[in-house]
């Protein structure tokens, strides 16, 4: 649909008021005609488009934010259109990514789009765009991925959202970290030693109850909570190290005082037989070492149940189960 004139804009909006099914995409176009063509002018309340929009949403039966992400969502769209084609992605015709695919999957993708490596952004478009992802699995992605850049926001409109630098030590050092949770996300419980336990689950970014931390940090990476077949329950926490190992995480107590196994988590990057080794030699009897990559997780070193892990097991549990209550 090609919106170029006053009267084809005034015949849209007069459909969409008599109820005439429209889809988000449609109305996407509708909607940045009415701003790029300065079509808003029109009507005397409105001193701005924002303004216009915001007295006209009832029109199209949403309110404004549900207007807002339907026009950005339309205008990524078309933004990485061409260069999703240069890089061997085909979108399927537009019209149908309007009945296919929602406008909050297309902000989900917008927003890991900052946060991506430019080289594995096009495959995760591709996944969105083709259906074989779901919005459940874009939100847990975006969660994995959002502390890549460090808390920060576009704040207001004409100002660039934040996007990763990959020079930057801290921004590539988390990156690492998430896509080594991306993998433990992605694998599965075989590490574990328990191939089909009765309850499986990985919480991102935990500090247990009464542990001290700075604000945007946590103690955890991640924590998985088992229930093997025995119906006992295990709680594994993950610590990321980038190059070095120690669980002087707390003057008082370690990070294994709060789970029943700890795991150090390497990043696969500048990884070899030589830093192996050396991580090896500086691991605690009790701790595991695990190397993530592409889904899976490669064990270098058993985690232990000893009397140093899981003596304030309560405080951890305690967080989990605020986090569940809460639907976090």
């Amino acid at each position: 649909m090609t919106l170029t004139t006053p009267k084809q804009i005034e015949k849209e909006l007069a459909a969409i008021e008599k109820g005439e099914s429209r889809s988000w995409w449609a109305q996407s176009e509708l909607l940045d005609a009415i701003e790029s063509s300065g079509y808003w002018h029109r009507d005397s309340n409105s001193d701005s488009f924002t303004s216009w929009l915001e007295s006209n949403a009832t029109r199209f039966g949403v309110k404004p934010p549900m207007l807002w992400r339907r026009l950005t969502a339309g205008r990524f769209v078309r933004q990485i259109k061409s260069r999703l084609e240069d890089a061997g992605i085909e979108l399927p015709d537009l019209v149908k990514i309007g009945e296919n695919v929602g406008p909050e999957s297309v902000e989900l993708l917008s927003k890991l789009e900052r946060a991506l490596p430019e080289d594995v952004f096009p495959d995760m478009a591709r996944k969105v765009f083709s259906g074989d992802t779901t919005r459940a699995e874009l939100k847990s992605m975006w969660a994995t991925y959002r502390p890549v850049l460090g808390g920060k926001t576009a704040r207001g409109r004409g100002v660039l959202p934040p996007r990763i630098n990959t020079t930057d030590p801290d921004q590539f050092n988390s990156l690492m970290e998430a896509m080594s949770l991306d993998s433990l996300k992605a694998a599965g419980p075989g590490w574990s030693g328990h191939s089909k336990p009765k309850l499986y689950q990985v919480f991102l970014h935990v500090t247990p109850d009464g542990y001290r931390v700075l604000r945007g940090s946590y103690l955890f990476s991640a924590v998985v909570v088992i229930r093997t077949m025995d119906g006992d329950i295990e709680y594994h926490g993950f610590r990321y190290c980038a190059m070095s190992i120690t669980d002087n995480s707390s003057k008082d107590q370690p990070a294994a005082a709060y789970c029943d196994f700890l795991w150090f988590m390497v990043p696969p990057r500048f990884f070899n037989e030589r830093v192996k080794a050396r991580m090896l030699n500086d691991l605690p009897d009790y701790a595991g070492l695990v190397l993530l990559k592409d889904g899976n997780v490669e064990v270098l070193k058993k985690a232990a149940s000893t009397p140093a892990t899981g003596n304030l097991r309560d405080k951890l549990i305690s967080a989990l189960f605020s986090r569940s209550i809460e639907g976090k």
